[in-house]
């Protein structure tokens, strides 16, 4: 074989490798890596998946701060943990709010709360007051709320990641300081002065969810609001962490011998409003 016959060989065989390769990916497509999800998929699977479970622990401190040109300022913190049974719902809880102890169960549809004072249980039929079944029914699901939360105030949710979790960090929607004051103080609208401005001085928020198994991990949030009415102003902030844990590995909710014998007051609360 002469050294021309060889090149055109080599030549040939080179094209129809390269023919086959290209020819290949067309006929036979390879996989393609799929997008990562956005913020709004993992929190609407993190939600999903927390119907799910049978339990969880979730441990929370706060704390909420004012302070004003005028020299006023107050503030306030609570931490503790609640545990939640999802199906018969029930939960416990204990927490401590400027240094008083707070203890409660939900349990067989009815709320069981300790008077830190008197050192006494009462209970009550949650059904028989509308405020009480409200708040029973936002219990049931913290977590949806604060996803839908983060959702409502945010302008945009980053989406990084590491070995175990996604981690979500929203943006702060400048126009949405006013709904967030309220959400984070109690301060509405309606209850400022026409010409008062609100802004965002510091927005932090970030959501943590197992890559795995869907399961919100941790919550931070910090977020400072500037209110400014003329030559006064004040600030507004909170802190909230949350921690998610022991899905589907608490202790069966039992009732303290205290608790289980807790004053009924189902027929006297009706007179209180």
């Amino acid at each position: 074989m002469t050294s021309g016959k060889s090149s055109l060989i080599l030549l040939i065989m080179i094209l129809f490798l390269a023919a086959c390769s290209s020819g290949g990916a067309s006929d036979h497509p390879t996989k393609t890596t799929a997008a990562p999800p956005t913020g709004e998929e993992i929190l609407e699977q993190s939600i999903s998946s927390m119907t799910d479970v049978p339990s969880f622990r979730m441990e929370k401190t706060e704390e909420l701060n004012m302070e004003s040109t005028t020299g006023y300022s107050q503030s306030t913190s609570e931490s503790g943990w609640m545990i939640i049974e999802t199906e018969p719902f029930a939960m416990h809880s204990r927490s401590v709010k400027d240094g008083e102890e707070n203890l409660m169960y939900i349990k067989d549809n009815y709320s069981y709360l300790h008077n830190p004072l008197k050192q006494t249980w009462n209970k009550a039929d949650i059904a028989s007051d509308e405020t009480a079944s409200k708040n029973a029914e936002l219990l049931k699901e913290p977590f949806k709320i604060q996803a839908e939360q983060m959702t409502n105030i945010a302008d945009d949710i980053e989406v990084t990641e590491n070995d175990n979790n996604y981690v979500l960090k929203a943006t702060a929607d400048a126009s949405k300081a006013e709904s967030v004051l309220e959400m984070i103080s109690g301060i509405s609208n309606a209850r400022l002065e026409e010409n008062t401005q609100t802004e965002f001085e510091n927005f932090e928020y970030t959501i943590s969810v197992d890559k795995d198994t869907q399961l919100p991990q941790h919550l931070m949030m910090d977020i400072a609001i500037k209110i400014t009415d003329g030559a006064e102003s004040t600030t507004v902030s909170i802190f909230s962490d949350v921690s998610y844990s022991d899905y589907g590995a608490t202790e069966k909710i039992a009732l303290s011998e205290d608790a289980a014998n807790a004053r009924d007051v189902t027929e006297e609360r009706k007179t209180w409003y």
